[in-house]
């Protein structure tokens, strides 16, 4: 395993919860890849500009995320991240509290890590 890579891929992690966190918008513009491709808990199909609209427009305001498993597999120059968190915040001034496991991929290219593709599904 490349553990270069999966050091930084875990320090992205954190910078990616952080630009959530605080809506971020220039921290998840530098950390998504411009044709991200997310797949929600709901099936939905979005785009980073989907994904920096809602916390650009505050229809999405994420209060705490909590980690509780967390799993780094490097790939080469991508690393596949599986987690499971606990989320509470609102969107459109809806609750979405919930236990989510996510799926992310992350590509390393020009010295720099973008997330390319994410899955999410909630935990029952």
């Amino acid at each position: 395993m490349n553990t270069e890579l999966g050091k930084a891929v875990q320090e992205a992690e954190t910078k990616l919860r952080n630009a959530m966190l605080d809506s971020d918008l220039n921290a998840l513009s530098a950390l998504l890849a411009d044709d991200l491709v997310f797949t929600n808990h709901l099936g939905q199909l979005l785009t980073k500009r989907d994904d920096l609209s809602a916390h650009e427009s505050g229809r999405l305001d994420i209060e705490s995320i909590n980690i509780s498993e967390n799993s780094i597999k490097v790939l080469g120059n991508t690393a596949v991240v599986t987690a499971r968190v606990q989320i509470c915040g609102t969107y459109d001034g809806n609750p979405t509290n919930g236990d989510f496991r996510f799926t992310r991929i992350w590509a390393s290219q020009d010295n720099s890590l973008q997330v390319k593709a994410a899955h999410s599904c909630t935990v029952t």
